[in-house]
């Protein structure tokens, strides 16, 4: 196996050179909708995850940490909604245009280059009815800062949809060795994979009522994410139920959180 430890100081310039790099090895693995946990089909994924958030014609949305604006493509060609999407990648930034571009979506979807840690610099208080990190969040280095930030542009009663990787808890001693395979992950992908209880600390924190955590209910397809992993020359084993494991420890899984901003 092929591991190294993870660098501690990881920051959002990290994020950026790492998606300046990859981003095309990206679109060859997985098109135009970056989820290593997917479904049979782009389109089945995000009807699902609009059905979850129970999307409606008039919203306004942002998608935080865009990707080359698939999703909200897909979405944006479903419903009369608005959407702002916000990269920390150049060439992200580039692709998502010429894809609004080619889809006649400019009228609904505008794409930004920025930091979804400073949210106010871009966008007006009040301004979002609805708020989805798909597989994104899980690139800050704070995300305690993340989510405050986004308590800046937010409504009252706004909803938050991360769909995500979590972590296992901390075992003493085994976070800093070689073979802890978290360590591996975080380095190759530029993450900093977080506990699903500090995520749900930091929702409450600022103020967001949970109102569903569980693993997605979609008949998961890994192929695209596995393909992806090995040009990063990883090689992690699985348990039949997917989520990668340690010495028979689960120590990595899938989860969706919807949230509603309480307070």
């Amino acid at each position: 196996m092929y591991f190294i430890i993870m660098k501690n100081n990881l920051n959002i310039k990290d994020v950026e050179i790492y998606y300046e790099k990859w981003t095309d090895e990206y679109i060859d693995s997985f098109g135009e909708i970056f989820q290593a946990l997917t479904t049979d089909s782009n389109e089945e994924l995000i009807n699902y995850i609009a059905n979850i958030i129970d999307i409606k014609d008039g919203m306004k949305i942002l998608d935080a940490g865009c990707g080359t604006c698939g999703p909200s493509i897909l979405i944006a060609k479903k419903y009369n909604v608005n959407i702002e999407a916000i990269t920390i990648s150049q060439k992200q930034l580039s692709y998502s245009k010429a894809n609004i571009n080619k889809n006649n979506l400019n009228n609904k979807i505008n794409v930004i280059k920025g930091d979804f840690h400073q949210l106010k610099k871009y966008y007006q208080e009040d301004l979002f009815d609805v708020v989805y990190y798909l597989e994104s969040l899980c690139h800050s280095p704070e995300p305690h800062e993340a989510i405050k930030s986004l308590n800046d542009v937010i409504k009252p009663g706004g909803l938050l949809y991360i769909k995500d990787l979590y972590r296992g808890p901390d075992i003493p001693g085994k976070l800093e060795t070689n073979d802890y395979p978290i360590n591996a992950i975080n380095e190759n992908f530029c993450l900093k994979i977080q506990t699903i209880g500090k995520i749900l600390d930091i929702l409450g924190i600022n103020g967001y009522k949970v109102i569903l955590c569980q693993r997605p209910k979609f008949n998961e397809v890994f192929d695209k994410g596995n393909a992806f992993t090995a040009k990063h020359n990883i090689k992690l084993l699985k348990n039949q139920d997917g989520p990668w494991i340690d010495k028979g420890l689960v120590f990595l899984n899938w989860l969706e959180i919807l949230a509603i901003k309480h307070y």
